[in-house]
């Protein structure tokens, strides 16, 4: 009576991509995803599908995780907010994991995406290619909002690029 008919411990987080899901376990930050695997975004090694079981990504500790079209990231809590960092695997076709393009751009494995080592990140967004992190705020440094991937339309920062690689911090408009 009550219980979890699909046999998902208590989720912390979930999200819903193009063809895939992910959900961080509430008792120890395990990031779980499952559904279409073409290019690695359930993170387990592999690009084998797995619908309706759940793949272990090897990540504990996380907070959030975002699934976009074809990739996925988690926010990883570090020792302190400081210290949080955030992984991402999948396609990367369009930077959308931080990675450069080329080459398979399939990343089966989680990876720290570079320039948000320490950053407090405190949540996470995804696009169909691209990402986006925020932090600081609340007595942890001035707010910011990082993004990086597909950028042909100025969606990740001004001017248009084809890829952001490295977060890029999003300026304000006054």
């Amino acid at each position: 009576s009550g219980g979890n008919p699909s046999g998902i411990p208590e989720p912390r987080a979930i999200s819903v991509g193009g063809d895939h899901s992910c959900v961080v376990l509430a008792a120890d930050g395990a990031v779980k995803c499952w559904g279409d695997n073409t290019y690695g975004q359930l993170g387990n090694g592999t690009t084998t599908a797995s619908p309706g079981s759940l793949q272990s990504t090897g990540i504990t500790n996380a907070i959030d995780v975002v699934a976009g079209l074809k990739h996925t990231c988690a926010l990883i809590a570090g020792s302190t907010a400081a210290a949080n960092t955030v992984k991402c695997w999948g396609d990367y076709s369009a930077a959308q994991t931080g990675q450069t393009p080329g080459g398979i751009s399939k990343q089966t494995t989680p990876i720290e995406v570079a320039g948000l080592l320490g950053a407090t990140a405190i949540s996470t967004s995804s696009g169909s290619l691209h990402t986006c992190a925020s932090g600081g705020g609340g007595g942890a440094g001035v707010p910011w909002v990082k993004c990086w991937g597909l950028n042909t339309s100025a969606q990740v920062s001004s001017p248009a690029s084809a890829f952001i690689t490295t977060p890029v911090k999003i300026t304000p408009v006054a």
